[in-house]
């Protein structure tokens, strides 16, 4: 009978598989760290021009993965929100800040049997080096993530032509050089189609 593993290994390797599939290489992730008032640590590399949407979601990553694959939160995460925040753009809004955990919420789904094994991995260890974590999670940096394709668009076909509306105007009998049987002053207006 296998047992879960931890919140905090799962937090963990929920920022490992979000900074791997954004094509950033993980060097570390440990249960250990030398910092006492966290539970794990995961260190992780910035590629130069990185966007600061990738680092946003790698912060996001430990927190979603957690409350994805156990139901609830219960770690603090001062330095992710610390990390989440440095990281957006000067005058980001919310809509900003909802896509980058849209974004790594698609990824935690997509890789949730990757993040099981990477936590169960680093439960055992304790810690895991670059090598280790790319074997357990079965990912490098050159396996990004892409979103799925859309459906191709269904060809619509052009809309039928309107009905064509003819108007045809009568007018009274006295303003016609030959009378008509209509002894109306009004213009009559007919419609048809």
């Amino acid at each position: 009978m296998s047992r879960s593993p931890s919140r905090a290994a799962i937090h963990e390797a929920g920022h490992a598989v979000v900074a791997l599939r954004c094509g950033l290489p993980v060097h570390q992730v440990t249960l250990k760290p030398p910092d006492l008032k966290a539970a794990g640590w995961t260190v992780f590399g910035t590629r130069l021009g990185a966007k600061p949407e990738v680092r946003a979601a790698v912060a996001a990553a430990g927190r979603l993965a957690e409350e994805l694959l156990t139901g609830t939160t219960v770690l603090s995460y001062e330095s992710d929100f610390a990390e989440m925040n440095g990281a957006a753009p000067e005058g980001a809004t919310r809509v900003w800040f909802e896509d980058v955990i849209r974004k790594a919420t698609a990824i935690l789904r997509r890789d949730r049997d990757r993040i099981f094994a990477l936590a169960t991995a680093l439960d055992r260890a304790g810690a895991l080096g670059r090598g280790e974590i790319e074997r357990a999670a079965g990912l490098t940096p050159d396996d990004k993530w892409r979103p799925r394709a859309a459906a191709a668009p269904r060809r619509v076909p052009p809309p039928a032509p309107a009905p064509v509306l003819r108007l045809r105007i009568v007018w009274p009998a006295s303003q016609l050089r030959t009378p008509l049987r209509q002894p109306s002053n009004e213009p009559s207006i007919r419609y048809w189609t």
